[in-house]
């Protein structure tokens, strides 16, 4: 089982007993369609990334729109740069795009 919590102003996430955090909010949590892998947002003062089981992905100003593929075994999100907007797939960023999906 996998949780966000608030911790007093801040947030932070619980699996199997396992604690992480704490963050300045958690906007999505998500299982794998096979209930396997856990994946979020962390949102720090610093900005916001991906964790992805116990992969910490880099900060980015915004994170967004966190997927799983249908069989679970792979991982998308949505990142901001200053100079735009990034699909991550796997934890490799694609093209620069003015705005990818809304």
């Amino acid at each position: 089982m996998g949780v966000a919590r608030q911790l007093g102003r801040r947030w932070g996430v619980v699996r199997e007993g396992s604690g992480k955090g704490p963050y300045q909010d958690v906007p999505e949590l998500l299982w794998s369609p096979d209930r396997r892998r856990l994946a979020y947002i962390a949102v720090t003062e610093e900005g916001a990334r991906a964790v992805v089981d116990v992969d910490k992905g880099p900060i980015y100003p915004g994170v967004r729109k966190l997927r799983f593929s249908p069989d679970g075994t792979r991982t998308a999100y949505v990142v901001s740069t200053p100079d735009g907007e990034r699909a991550v797939v796997d934890g490799v960023e694609g093209e620069l795009s003015p705005h990818v999906g809304s």
